[in-house]
């Protein structure tokens, strides 16, 4: 089979051609009218307002309606509660999904300052509020008390009226506060003061004096920096995403950091187009995603993002190429951490020509050639995060990859969760990789490793292997190493690989060059935990299958290799200065094979020079690892490798 390296600028126009597609196809389909609700508005005593039919799952596409009285009071907005206005309807975020019942909330001006708040444009510094008897000749003194996160335990009744004891965070202000200078203007009884210098980005308890009297104080005011890198633009909510996240090109020359975990719901039709450009720092904060897309569309050439924790879930059937944080990445991504579950049913299984029409990356889906995706992990601990579904193109780290990616890590899921070496895949999943789906460029000094497992294997009663509906082309780092991309000093020590055809521990099936990786062995304590890379056909300790010109180079394989169908082979085909340590080959106590075909006891060893087949004591259930090497096997694979405690891994691993 042979893959012809695909132009990413071409990914618009396949994106194209598929909504052509299913816009034609939906001609001559039976359409039925979607689900609509109705939202009513009560003014409250304010002029009245008619009500609007929305369709399920949409926001109220007018925009927030205007109602008046005549008694000279000021409407305050639409709140989803009547009397206490807690819960106010944000026009620009939430949607429809039943019928509802917005309520006007009126305010009197008074002699005091009162409806405090920023305005709602985008990082904000102007602060407005309600007064009467005022001008702009009034006298106004604001200070500024700084406020600092913290929890409390308090005793409340839950649900089921049970006494729950529940951690509360709230803020705490200083004692002594700072006055800033800043201009103001009136309207009416409305009231806009905006700094004359930058406030540094935080939270604050505000007190406002005017003309020596009538003082007023509000907490929890946040104001959200100026965009600089001492005072940067801060994320509080999911609003401060968008406005991100959403335009053009954004973000240029500019400063972010996240200051509060937030959940942040994306709708793909809203960002796509859209690039960010500035630098975000994480600071270590979540951003929980739900929707049918990550954070962005793009991040460009001169975009960062740092230490960032992503989860959420992110699921369709229709949007190429998911990704946590974005859909294609031109910047830097380093430090940071997916924990997201990603769902595509887009693209087809087994033709990598719809690669670009399907496909979930654990960080993003596309990584271009001028991305940089370092020292990030895809870490999954059950069912519902870190986890990864894809038809076509699933990767921990990213679907495609063609720039590099370095000292990244997979610990998540990818296919199915529960799969069991009995079990047969209820979806099929292709050209999948613990780091990367597909591999166009650089892979280096990464891993899948401890929790991580890609399972996608049906034993038995599916067809031929052959078939490309059936799961295929899956590796530990990679699925598909294409001719020209490079895994180098990569390994998979998780707890398994398996697919019907063309599965290895490093890559599913290699045109490029594999070097300086192993596959491990490590032993869970039961026999059918331990790592294995299994298959029905061409299945390697390294690859699957080789394509043209694709090498192995000073490799090592350790982990259990069973093939149904074909032949084992302990590397691959062909390889060169490459070994594999053989430790209880068959893998199971009693030396049977409960499920479908008995698998092959002997590996087969890789046509090429220089490589050397090791059979090591064989293992019982509850030995620990022991694949230490031959000291002439230390020559053989080079200084890339070292012995630590019995066990033979990466020189950089120990650093």
């Amino acid at each position: 089979m042979k893959i012809i390296k695909p132009i990413l600028r071409l990914f618009i126009t396949f994106m194209c051609g598929a909504i052509a597609v299913s816009a034609l196809s939906g001609c001559t389909q039976t359409t039925t009218n979607p689900e609509t609700f109705t939202v009513s508005f009560e003014p409250n005593g304010g002029t009245p307002v008619a009500s609007v039919e929305v369709e399920n799952g949409r926001k109220i596409g007018s925009g927030a309606p205007v109602t008046t009285k005549d008694d000279g009071s000021e409407f305050v907005g639409w709140f989803k509660d009547d009397g206490t206005f807690a819960d106010p309807w944000d026009f620009a975020i939430d949607i429809v999904t039943a019928d509802v019942v917005l309520y006007a909330k009126w305010i009197k001006s008074q002699s005091f300052p009162t409806e405090i708040k920023l305005t709602d444009a985008p990082f904000s510094n102007t602060l407005t509020w309600l007064q009467s008897g005022i001008g702009t000749g009034t006298d106004f003194v604001l200070t500024f008390f700084a406020g600092t996160l913290s929890t409390r335990q308090e005793t409340q009744l839950d649900q089921d009226g049970a006494y729950v004891t529940v951690t509360v965070e709230y803020y705490e202000y200083a004692a002594t506060g700072v006055e800033y200078d800043g201009t103001h203007t009136v309207d009416g009884t409305g009231v806009a003061w905006t700094p004359d210098g930058e406030i540094p980005g935080g939270v604050y308890r505000i007190t406002i004096l005017a003309d020596g009297e009538n003082e007023a104080t509000v907490d929890d005011v946040f104001f959200k920096g100026s965009g600089t890198a001492l005072n940067p633009y801060l994320l509080f909510e999911s609003a401060d995403l968008s406005a991100i996240s959403h335009g053009t090109v954004v973000g240029a020359g500019q400063f972010y950091r996240v200051a509060h975990d937030f959940s942040h719901e994306v709708s793909y039709a809203e960002i796509v187009g859209g690039r960010f450009d500035g630098t975000l720092d994480g600071a270590g904060y979540t951003v929980s995603v739900s929707g049918n897309a990550g954070m962005f569309y793009e991040l460009g050439p001169d975009a960062t993002i740092d230490d960032l924790n992503v989860t959420g879930t992110i699921t369709s059937a229709t949007i190429a190429t998911l990704g946590a944080f974005a859909v294609i990445n031109h910047g830097t991504i380093s430090n940071c951490r997916s924990r997201a579950a990603l769902t595509s049913t887009a693209g087809v299984v087994g033709d990598p020509s719809a690669m670009l029409l399907g496909g979930a990356g654990g960080l993003v889906g596309i990584n271009a050639e001028d991305g940089l995706i370092i020292a990030s992990t895809f870490i999954g601990d059950s069912s519902t995060n870190g986890v990864i579904k894809a038809l076509i193109g699933g990767g921990g780290i990213a679907s495609i990859n063609y720039g590099t990616i370095e000292r990244c890590t997979n610990r998540g899921t990818l296919g199915a969760y529960n799969s069991v070496e009995s079990g047969k895949s209820m979806s099929n999943y292709s050209y999948m990789g613990g780091i990367a789906g597909f591999n166009y460029g650089l892979i280096l000094e990464s891993a899948t490793t401890s929790t991580g497992k890609l399972l996608a294997q049906r034993y038995f009663e599916n067809g031929t292997p052959t078939d490309t509906s059936n799961n295929r082309v899956i590796g530990g780092i990679a699925g598909y190493n294409a001719a020209g991309a490079e895994i180098r000093t990569s390994y998979f020590n998780g707890i398994r690989v398996h697919g019907d055809q063309y599965v290895g521990g490093i890559a599913g099936i290699n045109a490029g060059l594999i070097s300086s990786c192993y596959t491990g062995g490590r032993y869970y304590g039961t026999p059918q935990v331990r790592t294995y890379v299994g298959g029905r056909l061409d299945v390697g300790g390294i690859a699957g299958a080789l394509e043209g010109t694709g090498a192995i180079e000073h490799c090592y394989n350790a982990a259990n290799v069973y093939a149904y169908d074909g032949t084992p082979y302990a590397i691959a085909v062909r390889a060169t200065g490459s070994a594999s340590i053989t430790v209880n080959h068959d893998g199971r106590s009693t030396g049977t094979q409960e499920y479908g075909n008995t698998p092959t006891d002997t590996l087969v060893a890789p046509e090429g020079t220089g490589n050397q087949m090791v059979s090591n004591a064989p293992m019982v259930k509850g030995d620990g690892v022991s694949y230490k090497m031959p000291a002439s096997l230390q020559v053989l694979l080079g200084d890339e490798f070292v012995v630590v405690a019995e066990e033979t891994v990466l020189a950089w691993q120990q650093e």
